[in-house]
């Protein structure tokens, strides 16, 4: 895709094949951000750009993050003089309280329409924050269940990050070494992306997306979200008035759960 927003070298990957590493910009860059905590309540993890479920551990403990989602459609009407919004949903390793650095991968979706022109986009992408995003060539489509994971293999110090489009038959995957993590917390979210000049970008109104299958490997030990000790995110507003999403209780034995878009923010 090419756009005001977003890399215009995507990673040329075909299924099985290593991505290649980020290539020129144009205008702003969009980024999936570490968590940007809003201390609105002291009862419960506010967040202004992430909703979703984080179990947060001691260094150097995390391994494993996994889940499943559908691609959720774009609701609404993508029109005007400028308009761009924004939603990505990931699994990741990293960004929560503490932590300047994410190991993520995910799908995400923008609205983007200038001077009466519009477009939405559906892609697939994967992050080593603070490098820059990077686009698979993978095509996403609504509808699509999408399998997510980002594995650190200790014996070789590497992060492989790996999305698999169950509905389709596609898969695409990278691996990257040399990189400086806490490996402190596991994540499962929707989020609201960050450009470099505007800060954190309006949420695209996703409706729901449910995660399912959501699994982590902490302390060599694999389970369900709900068999560790979890803390839900909702996203709210910059201004801290009204909430963007929100994530539902866990159930199918804490493995599963659904974030519901309320609002645009940012």
């Amino acid at each position: 895709m090419i756009s005001l927003a977003l890399l215009i070298g995507a990673a040329l990957t075909t299924v099985g094949v290593v991505a290649a590493q980020p290539t020129s910009r144009v205008g702003r860059s969009i980024e999936a951000h570490p968590a940007l905590f809003h201390p609105l309540t002291s009862s419960s993890v506010t967040s202004t750009n992430w909703a979703g479920y984080v179990v947060s551990t001691s260094n150097d403990q995390v391994t494993d993050v996994k889940a499943t989602w559908t691609m959720p459609s774009y609701h609404g009407s993508c029109s005007g003089t400028y308009n761009e919004s924004l939603a990505a949903f990931w699994v990741g390793i990293d960004g929560y309280y503490g932590s300047t650095t994410v190991e993520q991968t995910g799908t995400m979706m923008e609205c983007i329409s200038l001077l009466g022109y519009s477009t939405i986009t559906y892609y697939a992408w994967y992050e080593f924050y603070p490098g820059g995003l990077v686009m698979f060539s993978m095509k996403i489509h609504p509808g699509d269940s999408i399998t997510g994971e980002v594995h650190y293999t200790s014996a070789t110090s590497i992060f492989t990050v790996s999305l698999i489009d169950n509905t389709r038959g596609t898969s695409v995957y990278y691996s990257q070494g040399n990189v400086t993590a806490n490996r402190s917390s596991a994540e499962w979210i929707a989020e609201a992306p960050y450009s470099s000049i505007s800060g954190i970008l309006p949420l695209a109104d996703f409706g729901k997306v449910t995660f399912s299958n959501s699994w982590a490997t902490i302390s060599n030990q694999t389970h369900p979200i709900g068999s560790f000790s979890y803390t839900a995110i909702t996203m709210w507003s910059t201004s801290g008035t009204y909430v963007k999403a929100v994530p539902g209780a866990l159930t199918h034995k804490g493995k599963k759960f659904v974030i519901t878009w309320k609002s645009w923010g940012p």
